[in-house]
């Protein structure tokens, strides 16, 4: 969910306390960071757990919902939607086409991370997520044109 949907009917940020939050996971093939962000994009939390990909994407979104409510504990109340960035090439419908470092080609991410966290959830190849937030938010902000390239366990 982009951070511009969280504003309120009248087009404003809701006051502290009541405004709404995203939580982002950030999911590759050893950890999964989770970040709970605010309506402007800033990050409110974060934390880290090993993604475990040999045990499933079901498992990486339960062990993601049980360790993001323990915590950011009664701040998860707060939380509108879960993005999803994942290392693999993500199909229609959230549904993993391509995650070699994860092993998990043909999941259905969305539906996981929905069922999981009780909330919609938007997937979104990892690199494809980083641009979009470097164009928005980072060094990208205000220009026409951007590359952003991830080297890691691969290149994207």
């Amino acid at each position: 969910m982009c951070a511009d949907a969280l504003l309120d009917e009248a087009g404003t940020v809701p006051p502290p306390g009541d405004a709404r939050l995203t939580l982002g996971l950030d999911v590759g093939g050893t950890k999964t960071a989770l970040l709970l962000l605010d309506a402007a994009g800033s990050v409110v939390g974060m934390h880290r757990i090993p993604t475990e990909p040999e045990c499933g994407a079901a498992h990486a979104m339960d062990a993601a919902a049980a360790e993001a409510r323990r915590e950011f504990g009664v701040e998860m109340d707060r939380v509108d939607a879960v993005g999803v960035a994942v290392a693999g090439q993500v199909g229609s419908g959230g549904v993993l086409v391509g995650a070699p470092n994860l092993g998990w080609d043909g999941a259905d991410l969305r539906g996981e991370a929905e069922r999981a966290f009780g909330l919609p959830a938007a997937i979104l190849n990892d690199v494809r997520a980083a641009a979009w937030a470097e164009w928005r938010y980072g060094a990208g902000r205000g220009v026409d044109d951007l590359v952003v390239v991830f080297v890691g366990t691969g290149v994207g």
